[in-house]
């Protein structure tokens, strides 16, 4: 994936590279463009790895979310059984 200057510039002004070492930033050189094409692999694998992490954040909140809302389903059906059966229990 090849990344030009202005969506390099972009993603360091939204602070989506603030994770890479300020070395790695301050290799940046307009001239050496393998340098610069390493630096933007490393830059992609980068966000892309956080961006995977955040999925995998979100969909175990989501099940936890799941399975607190199953938990309360059950207890209220419960509850809701005892009052209308009250002489099963």
């Amino acid at each position: 994936m090849n990344i030009n200057k202005k969506a390099l510039s972009i993603l360091i002004a939204f602070g989506a590279i603030a994770v890479i070492p300020n070395t790695a930033k301050a290799q940046y050189h307009p001239g050496n463009q393998q340098t610069n094409q390493q630096l933007e692999q490393q830059i992609i694998q980068q966000i892309e790895q956080q961006n995977q992490q955040y999925l995998q954040q979100m969909l175990q909140d989501r099940q936890r979310q799941q399975q607190r809302m199953n938990q309360m389903h059950n207890q209220t059906q419960q509850i809701l059984d005892q009052m209308v059966f009250p002489y099963y229990y």
